[in-house]
């Protein structure tokens, strides 16, 4: 009996923290029209401006030389990257290798270097078996979450893809399991790591009690947010 008041207080308290989410993600939709989609809508904001100057003459020539050497650069790094994480080669790695350089030169992009975008994609790839424009969605929405909150993007990969497959989250609806992580930082300070490996952890035993993934998520992130002892509640 004592079990049983103990997972209706746990529900109820899913119920109320799963409202508050909700409500999160609603207001960051508004401001940004939601992390999967919304966050693109920056780019219309975001601009670089090119200034040509009459008078640059060799140097200018000098300067070109040199970035067009550091974009070499960059990209031959990026398909060592992506051959280190995939064993990609012939048109497979073509096609990855101008992804990445698409990317770059995106919203998603901003502040990454090829090679960083290639070991997020190359791990994508790896854990996911995504390829095109599954791979490149996939990687995007990493690249812009993982700006915002400041985590390493391989690491949120490896995260998120373990909720997937112990949730069983199909990959085309991972932007909503990302919206919702992300809303349930946001919403209770609760990291993605920690998240993430708390569903993964109590996944088992919270399913066996009949509470799904978005309950889930809201409740572990409530009661981070309250100084709940997880270990001890689950396991009671």
């Amino acid at each position: 009996m004592a079990n049983l008041d103990l997972i209706i207080r746990a529900r109820n308290e899913a119920q109320a923290a799963l409202n508050e989410l909700d409500k999160s993600l609603g207001g960051l939709r508004k401001q940004a029209g939601g992390l999967s989609g919304g966050l693109a809508g920056l780019g219309n904001v975001l601009k670089v401006g090119l200034v040509a100057g009459a008078a640059a003459g060799a140097a200018a020539l000098g300067a070109v030389g040199a970035a067009a050497f550091g974009v070499a650069q960059s990209f031959e790094d990026a398909q060592h990257t992506l051959i280190a994480a995939t064993g990609a080669s012939g048109a497979a790695l073509d096609g990855m290798s101008q992804s990445v350089v698409a990317l770059h030169g995106s919203v998603a992009g901003l502040d990454r270097s090829m090679a960083d975008i290639a070991a997020v994609m190359g791990e994508v790839n790896t854990r996911t078996g995504a390829t095109g424009p599954a791979l490149d969605t996939f990687t995007a929405q990493i690249l812009k979450m993982t700006r915002i909150t400041g985590d390493d993007g391989v690491a949120a990969v490896a995260g998120i893809t373990r909720v997937m497959g112990d949730w069983s989250v199909p990959l085309e609806e991972s932007s909503g399991l990302m919206d919702k992580l992300f809303g349930a930082g946001q919403a209770f300070g609760i990291g993605l790591d920690s998240l993430a490996g708390k569903l993964v952890q109590f996944g088992a035993p919270l399913r066996q009690m009949g509470f799904g993934l978005d309950e889930s998520i809201a409740m572990l992130g409530k009661w981070e947010k309250e100084g709940v002892n997880t270990e001890l509640v689950i396991g009671s």
